[in-house]
């Protein structure tokens, strides 16, 4: 019998059978291990070569959860209350993962209890390629955009306290989970290694927001974290910082259209760091 597993991957799928096998591979001794478990919910998948998959990961002996389609969020959800693991690590159907992500994250948090989620670097794949660096832990910059990745370790009382996932963010709901945990006071750990594999698809949900949608998303978030958030506040600033100070405008363009210049210039010395509109 299999003793209780520290840490929960928890992997929603809506009809993307064909990466699955591809997550699979990321696991090669997993009937051989007690650390950690797996479990995938099925969100209501119609394609048939993915139900015929999630079936062969059954028949493995992991976890599958069949519901009906709900969106990602009530998927984790609904897996995250199933998990036996002290510790959750949420994986999109499409990603991959190095599990030494999960021993090295379940270390610092048995070793540091302030802290609730633990973060790394990884990469892009697919139609995108390159090494994704995140940084050291910034409230500041994340109640502005979401910079961190969906696959962070957090502890399941972190995700109880704030009452898990918001379907109503779907679309914006890891920045919402980060916002959330980050406003109830969980700390953050950067763990400064390359874990995690994120695949680009143009033709993904998360790449086909409407405008329209994402501007009602942010408006929801919003009015969510009023009195933390104040986005219009922000931009209202910004742009009398800019009218009173025409080098500054020059400074934005620079590092919103040509942000590996000005990198190069801070590595050379010619720029630095701290005068810059980054």
């Amino acid at each position: 019998m299999r003793s209780k597993p520290r840490l929960s991957v928890i992997i929603p799928c809506y009809n993307q059978g064909e990466y699955l096998l591809d997550i699979l591979m990321c696991f090669p001794e997993y009937q051989n291990q007690d650390f950690y478990e797996l479990i995938f919910i099925n969100d209501g998948s119609t394609d048939l070569k993915t139900l015929r998959i999630l079936n062969s990961i059954k028949s493995k002996g992991i976890s599958v959860i069949n519901q009906k389609n709900q969106g990602v969020c009530i998927a984790r959800n609904y897996g995250i209350e199933l998990a036996k693991g002290e510790y959750i690590l949420p994986l999109d159907g499409d990603d991959l993962i190095n599990p030494d992500f999960f021993f090295d994250a379940v270390n610092i948090l048995d070793d540091n209890p302030e802290y609730s989620v633990v973060y790394c670097d990884g990469e892009f794949f697919g139609d995108k390629t390159g090494n994704w660096t995140i940084g050291d832990f910034s409230l500041q910059k994340l109640m502005i955009w979401n910079y961190l990745h969906v696959s962070a370790v957090f502890r399941k009382s972190s995700w109880k306290m704030i009452n898990g996932y918001d379907p109503k963010s779907n679309g914006l709901e890891d920045w919402d989970l980060w916002l959330g945990m980050a406003f109830s006071g969980a700390k953050f750990y950067y763990l400064q290694k390359k874990y995690f594999k994120y695949r680009i698809n143009q033709s993904s949900a998360s790449h086909n927001i409407s405008k329209h949608k994402y501007d009602e998303l942010l408006g929801y978030l919003d009015r969510k974290y009023k009195n933390y958030i104040n986005r219009d506040y922000i931009s209202e600033r910004m742009i009398l910082n800019i009218k009173n100070n025409k080098k500054l405008l020059i400074k934005v363009l620079i590092a919103v259209y040509f942000p590996n210049f000005i990198k190069k210039l801070i590595n050379k010395g010619i720029v630095n760091k701290d005068s810059v509109f980054y």
